[in-house]
């Protein structure tokens, strides 16, 4: 860890005989001055964003430094959970294996966690490690759900004949609803969810998938690991070059 103090200076000693109460101010004032200044890798500068497929979950985020948002970190720890994570359940949440090693400050990183259940909503987050071996706080927490494919046949006679996003189950729902889509062909696909004045809440899924009838849940938590407030929401498909929206209704 590196510590930087910094003396503002003040004069404590040039007092004239005649007053003596001002060598006593003076010294306080010099006390009070004093200012520590920890460097430490700051983790909860930067933002990390997480995108499901089926059997995997997809983190990015921009690398700290090893002093504020300079140099290059040593050490990352990602962890992911089915429950928000935190302080007090870091311990217990499931470290990923073959974490990547941090880049110059300022860059774009990513890494996808492997052998996931379909149809999960996982919470992820970072620590980073400076050179000295000091670990920073938890990053800002992120959630993703895995999608459910509903399945094609070999002839495709179950194939759609077009993009479809069918109405979420139950609607009304609070917290837990199923959005169910179709794609009539291999089609990169996202599905978001938006609050009624157009802001993203959370993206459920970003991936390439196969032609089919798909599924994803939602259990009413934002990007940040939040309960979000009841009221009315809109999820879109957005596959090619078009964007299927429809509304839902959360009731607490």
């Amino acid at each position: 860890m590196k510590m930087k103090v910094c003396f503002f200076g003040v004069d404590a000693f040039r007092a004239s005989e005649a007053t003596m109460v001002m060598p006593m101010r003076t010294a306080t004032l010099f006390l009070t001055a004093i200012a520590v200044v920890l460097f430490l890798p700051i983790v909860g500068f930067f933002y990390a964003s997480a995108h499901a497929a089926t059997n995997s979950l997809t983190i990015t985020w921009t690398a700290p430094g090893n002093d504020s948002m300079t140099g290059t970190a040593s050490l990352y720890d990602i962890r992911y959970s089915t429950i928000p994570l935190s302080v007090s359940n870091w311990a217990s949440a499931t470290q990923v294996n073959g974490e990547p090693l941090p880049r110059l400050a300022g860059s774009t990183e990513s890494f996808t966690i492997q052998g996931l259940s379909p149809g999960v909503t996982y919470f992820v987050a970072i620590k980073t490690s400076d050179a000295a071996g000091n670990w920073s706080g938890i990053s800002n927490i992120t959630s993703a759900t895995t999608s459910i494919v509903l399945g094609t046949d070999d002839e495709g006679t179950n194939t759609p004949s077009d993009f479809q996003l069918h109405q979420n189950y139950p609607n009304p729902f609070n917290p837990n609803t199923t959005i169910e889509f179709s794609i009539p062909r291999d089609e990169h696909v996202q599905i978001v969810i938006f609050n009624i004045i157009g802001e993203r809440v959370i993206t459920l899924m970003s991936d390439y998938l196969a032609a089919g009838h798909h599924q994803v849940s939602w259990n009413g938590i934002d990007l940040y690991g939040r309960s979000v407030a009841s009221g009315i929401y809109l999820y879109s498909l957005e596959a090619g070059s078009g964007v299927w929206t429809r509304k839902m209704t959360l009731l607490k």
